[in-house]
């Protein structure tokens, strides 16, 4: 006869292997997907790793079968933007003008693979309208929050909000598509 605690330690063993192969069959695109939200590495590698610890104490709340990669990068956004508003309160932030220079300023041992990925974020921000640049730099060049970038063009603070939250996606998903396509420009 099998004991519940062995039963119990059973279940619990096949819930971590479980765990562990749907995030390993996600983590590289995860990275990948943080990577555009954080732009430095070191940043995307640690709010990954902290982004399987939350995934993990949360698995319970996971509808099996339902789309693993859905919910762990939600939470990895999550994450993302928790690491930038720490980083801005702490006047770390990464403006804009600096991204490239960052990106490029790494360990020389990644920077050939990430070369896909500073090509990729110069052309997408070629790509973008001159009002979205000039949007993105009030926000992370001058710091500027959403009211007071709201103020400043006479616009209306939710249009604000809703613009930059296009704008985002929009670069993230060029970046992502012209990184994942293996061309940068």
């Amino acid at each position: 006869m099998i004991s519940v605690a062995k039963c119990d330690k059973q279940v619990e063993l096949s819930r971590r292997e479980e765990f562990q192969q749907l995030f390993a069959a996600v983590e590289h695109r995860l990275y990948r997907y943080v990577r555009t939200l954080v732009l430095n590495q070191a940043d995307a590698e640690n709010t990954v790793q902290e982004t399987a610890v939350v995934l993990w104490e949360r698995y319970d709340a996971f509808a099996a079968g339902s789309n693993f990669f859905a919910w762990a990068s939600t939470v990895a956004k999550f994450q993302s933007f928790q690491l930038l508003e720490k980083k801005r309160k702490a006047g770390t932030a990464t403006t804009l003008d600096g991204v490239i220079d960052l990106m490029q300023d790494e360990d020389a041992g990644t920077l050939e693979s990430e070369a896909f990925e500073i090509d990729a974020l110069r052309s997408c921000l070629d790509q973008m309208s001159a009002e979205d640049v000039s949007l993105v730099r009030y926000r992370f060049n001058h710091r500027m929050s959403a009211p007071k970038i709201a103020v400043k063009l006479d616009k209306s603070v939710s249009s604000i909000y809703r613009k930059l939250d296009r704008i985002y996606r929009s670069l993230a998903w060029c970046i992502r598509k012209q990184v994942a396509g293996g061309t940068g420009s």
